[in-house]
């Protein structure tokens, strides 16, 4: 039997006397039905009394093994395995008729049963042949005659081996011998018909099929015929237990008389059922049975075939019923009895029959023992019947039709059509093999809805917890697991969360033509969604919430990524980075609250030991003191090697540096960030400095964790500073914190964010015109296609002169858009992430057998510095540092931003930056590169402002459409409305130049000018 086998009969043989699924007592076996077969596995029952039955003091025939010698005898009872035997039948046609040898055979003990010449001892043979001092041959007669066939129950008696008694089989409880022919008669038994037991085992051993969660029934009419109405093809069912009948009285309509309602025992077969019922196989109450749809006989549905009698029950089709539909009534009176398309609880309890548990215990019959049906179709009423109906088939002109039958036409088994080869998910090659999970299912949505979130690990009570959260960072190893460990027998992947190595086992099941799949944790999971109290649409105070779920039946993508930076999102700073500050707000775009600062002296100013504090305007500057040796989080990992599953030598590595903050001043050198177990937590000492890890959040906060131990990151109780609830000035900012508590790290409380005082020099920080020229010869432009190109020119002129406006010049080091009539330099990383995997690779670099994204020039307008309107699929859309879903606000604006500053002190060459990449060059196109040493150089010349594109007319507006945009000149200073055909305003602004470029869809605007007719134009 294969483990899963085992484990049904386990679960069935444990109602029917058995003691467990390897006990073998009278009351589990009966003669065999059938004629005796050659090749099938019977139980030997030497029936002392001839009646035809095992009973209790009567033996089985035993084979076990003691050492290398095997040992045969009769037992009452025993370990089925050393109690099954095999029945070989040898006929053969002679011209004086047919003779029949008989051999049995223990797959235990890889033997046959045979005897010495003279009958003396039993003896094991490895064959079942007539052999001298190995006589592994029996016939149904004494003398030795083979022209008898064996009847069940009659005498065996051994071919070529006698004793002076006889030579029958005979059994007793120390021996297996020959002897007289009376009392031994030989009887061939098997398993008694049993059904699943209506139990939380019997049940979940069906759904153990799926992960736990549920089973296809696969079955066949033996023939090639189509069928009518298999609504069971391809259906995911699964099976819940009613372990004791659930009852309740309802009034009776326009009576105060109370009515007994029921939901029989049994086991109920469903196709939905609600998420509070993941991980579970008993239903214990009606509003969970009301809350499923339950295959059920649709009472009032025959097809009235051949073969079918519908007075009888047969012929009736199935269907699916809601639970909150059926009628619930227990008794039988006519006020009471369903009618009509009415469809009664008992319709639906079906009786799992195995038929055969000795040799297919995996094949069931379905039957149903209580259904209430219209019997008479000219009846609305419906008539009970108690006699047993079987899912089966009944042919009718070259047709199947799944219906009710009066006896057992199908076989089912319980099969898994979907279940994905996780080895599929592997590499070929000896790398990790990194997703990200993103749902896109609604499974929990009574709770909270999963749906678009990814999956992350967040603290528990006692361990991690797997969650699901919105905003995501799919770079950051949170939300990135890597395949630890393949089950491939079970078909079971082990992901491991890359940063805790928290880890989750599941099967993964995949419908035909899905790029989704339906997750089945191999143990009960739960899964933990966010929910936001959103101020916005009506919350109260913006604070996240985790809402407990279950990973169960749940759907999902698995986004395949390589990971190119081990260090990523944990602060990695390069040698002479230069200072930083903290400084406290809800989010990046909102105004700081409060800087961080060292206490100070009362009289002198100066900075002291004390607690960290928070100041209104002005801020202590931090040197960021690097450890040697980075520290990191290895994780094994499998991979393919042909058709092995390979462990990895090498780990997936999660890697981070720690550092000491230490205060930067002229006078004080000596004063290092401490972390304490009081409140405030955070203070500046000369002695034990924190060793500190800096990892960037989702927000561009950073977390400061207390790295005193190199597990931290594994450890759930994991410390980072949390900032306190600052009211005003000189308050200590931070205490210790629970560095995985996401629902505190999500709220819209205080986060910390981390200030680069970067020593390099910018370009002045105005709006001005100016040219990049290369280094190495050549200008930077923008070509035909919208894409940032190198050009080869010796001097600079109108078509290489960009606008560069600032941003953020407030910080250190401010950042520039660039821009040329309309159109700004963009880091098309998303645009090449996007047509990428589709097989276009307009927005790609190749350099080196790498991919980067392009440079390229995007239509927009600047609304504000921190806004700016483009087209993005066609559509007009409002673009800032931020998403914002209310307001119909993407994010990414910082794409657009770049900083201009020295290659280094003293020189006149300039570098162009964006979130620590800065702009390479290859084949004339430009990209990002996470290198500084190949970064391009540029020089910067101021340039006098482009004059007027030719043909336009300063006096008069006029109205030219583009790629993406329109272009507006003669209008500075003047509103302009554009809209589409539908008269859906796309953009709403006052022009502030002679020659504006505005984004807008493609297809058909309507431009309306203040003090001029509007027009039409055609948008490419």
């Amino acid at each position: 039997m294969n483990k899963r086998i085992s484990t049904l009969m386990s679960g069935l043989l444990l109602t029917s006397a058995f003691a467990s699924a390897a006990s073998v007592v009278p009351a589990n076996l009966e003669k065999a039905k059938a004629a005796l077969a050659n090749g099938k596995s019977y139980f030997v029952v030497q029936d002392a009394n001839g009646n035809g039955q095992w009973d209790a003091n009567e033996l089985l025939l035993s084979a076990t093994k003691s050492g290398s010698a095997v040992v045969f005898k009769g037992a009452t009872s025993g370990d089925e395995k050393n109690l099954m035997w095999t029945l070989g039948i040898q006929e053969y046609a002679n011209p004086g008729g047919k003779t029949y040898y008989y051999t049995l055979y223990n797959a235990e003990t890889e033997s046959y049963l045979s005897f010495k010449d003279d009958g003396s001892s039993a003896v094991a043979s490895e064959k079942g042949e007539d052999k001298g001092d190995a006589r592994a041959l029996f016939t149904a007669a004494g003398g030795y005659v083979a022209t008898t066939l064996y009847t069940n129950g009659g005498n065996l008696f051994a071919y070529h081996a006698s004793t002076s008694a006889g030579n029958a089989l005979t059994l007793s409880s120390g021996t297996v011998g020959l002897g007289a022919v009376n009392g031994n008669n030989i009887l061939f038994c098997e398993y008694k018909e049993s059904t699943l037991p209506i139990t939380e085992v019997g049940a979940k051993t069906l759904n153990d099929v799926k992960g736990g969660e549920g089973f296809e029934l696969g079955f066949s009419a033996g023939n090639t015929f189509e069928w009518v109405n298999n609504i069971l093809k391809e259906k995911k069912l699964k099976a819940f237990a009613v372990t004791s009948d659930i009852t309740w009285s309802q009034t009776t309509t326009g009576t105060s008389g109370q009515t007994d309602m029921w939901i029989p025992r049994g086991i109920y077969f469903a196709k939905d059922y609600p998420a509070s019922l993941n991980g579970k196989n008993v239903i214990s109450n009606k509003a969970d049975f009301e809350a499923c749809v339950f295959l059920a006989v649709a009472a009032d549905k025959n097809y009235d075939i051949h073969q079918a009698k519908r007075a009888d029950g047969t012929g009736f089709e199935f269907a699916y019923v809601s639970g909150s539909d059926m009628n619930f009534y227990k008794d039988i009176d006519e006020d009471q009895l369903s009618q009509g398309s009415e469809v009664y609880v008992g319709n639906a309890c079906v009786s799992v029959v195995i038929p055969d548990p000795m040799r297919a215990n995996d094949e069931y019959d379905l039957k149903f023992n209580d259904v209430r049906l219209q019997a008479d179709a000219s009846k609305e009423l419906h008539k009970s019947i108690t006699t047993g109906l079987y899912v089966g088939v009944i042919t009718d002109q070259n047709e199947n039709y799944l219906v009710t039958t009066a006896t057992a036409t199908l076989k089912f088994k319980a099969i898994n059509s979907t279940i994905y080869d996780v080895t599929e998910l592997l590499n070929a090659e000896d790398a990790p093999s990194i997703y990200t999970i993103q749902f896109v299912s609604e499974v929990n949505k009574a709770v909270a809805s999963e749906k678009d979130m990814y999956l992350t690990v967040k603290d528990g009570t006692r361990s991690f917890e797997l969650a699901a959260v919105e905003e995501t960072n799919t770079e950051d190893p949170m939300f990135q697991f890597v395949i630890k460990n393949v089950d491939k027998k079970n078909n079971i992947v082990t992901f491991a969360n890359r940063q805790t190595q928290h880890e989750l086992k599941v099967s993964l099941h995949q419908e035909k033509d899905a790029q989704d799949f339906t997750v089945y944790p191999a143990v009960a999971t739960d899964l933990y969604v966010e929910t936001f109290d959103d101020p916005a649409t009506g919350g109260k105070n913006g604070v996240v919430t985790f809402k407990k779920g279950s990973l169960a039946n749940t759907k999902v993508l698995l986004n395949k990524i390589v990971v190119e930076d081990k260090f990523a999102t944990f602060v990695n700073r390069e040698e002479g980075a230069g200072l930083v500050t903290f400084e406290l707000a809800k989010n990046s775009d909102a105004p700081v609250a409060f800087y961080v600062g060292a206490t100070k002296n009362a009289t002198t100013g100066a900075i002291q030991a004390g607690n960290l504090v928070s100041y209104l305007d002005e801020a202590t500057q931090f040197e960021l003191v690097k450890n040697d040796k980075y520290d990191y989080v290895a994780t094994p990992y499998v991979y393919m090697r042909g058709n092995r599953v390979m462990t990895a030598v090498e780990r997936d590595t999660v890697a981070y540096y720690t550092y000491e903050v230490k205060a930067f001043d002229a006078e004080v050198t000596n004063l290092y960030m401490a972390i304490t177990a009081t409140t405030p937590a955070a203070k500046l000492a000369t002695s034990n400095a924190a060793k500190v890890i800096i990892k960037k959040n989702i927000d561009n906060s950073v977390s400061l964790i207390n790295a005193t131990t190199t597990a931290v990151l594994t450890n759930k109780a994991a410390q980072c500073m949390a900032v306190a609830d600052l009211r005003a000035e000189k308050q200590g900012v931070w205490n210790i914190g629970a560095n995985y508590d996401l629902a505190f790290k999500l709220s819209e409380s205080l986060k910390t964010f981390m200030v680069e005082e970067s020593p390099a020099i910018s370009l002045e920080s105005i709006p001005q015109h100016v040219s990049f020229e290369a280094v190495r010869g050549g200008f930077m432009t923008m070509d035909e296609n919208n894409d940032a190109r190198l050009a080869i020119a010796g001097v600079a002129s109108e078509d290489l002169t960009f606008w560069v406006d600032t941003v953020h010049s407030d910080r250190n080091i401010p950042s520039f858009y660039i821009a040329k009539g309309g159109n700004f330099l963009y880091n098309a990383k998303d645009s090449s992430a996007y047509y990428t995997v589709r097989g276009n690779k307009r927005f790609d670099v190749e350099v080196a057998g790498n991919t980067y994204a392009k440079l390229i020039f995007k239509a927009g307008e600047l609304l504000s510095s921190d806004t700016l309107q483009t087209v993005v699929d066609g559509r007009s859309v409002l673009v800032a540092e931020k998403d914002n879903a209310p307001k119909k606000i993407k994010g990414g604006l910082g794409d657009f931003q770049f900083q201009i500053i020295k290659a280094e002190d003293g020189s006149d060459d300039y570098l162009i930056r964006q979130n620590g990449q800065y702009i390479c060059q290859y084949n004339n196109y430009f990209y990002m590169g996470a290198k500084k040493v190949e970064a391009y150089r540029f020089t910067i010349e101021k340039q006098s402002a482009p004059t007027a594109n030719e043909g336009v007319e300063v006096a008069t507006v006029k109205v030219v459409s583009g790629e993406g945009n329109v272009t507006i000149a003669g209008a500075a200073g003047k509103k302009v409305v554009i809209s589409n055909i539908l008269g859906q305003v796309v953009a709403n602004t006052v022009v502030s130049s002679d020659n504006a470029t505005i984004a807008a869809p493609q297809g058909i605007v309507v431009v309306a000018v203040e003090g001029e007719e509007a027009v039409k134009a055609i948008v490419k």
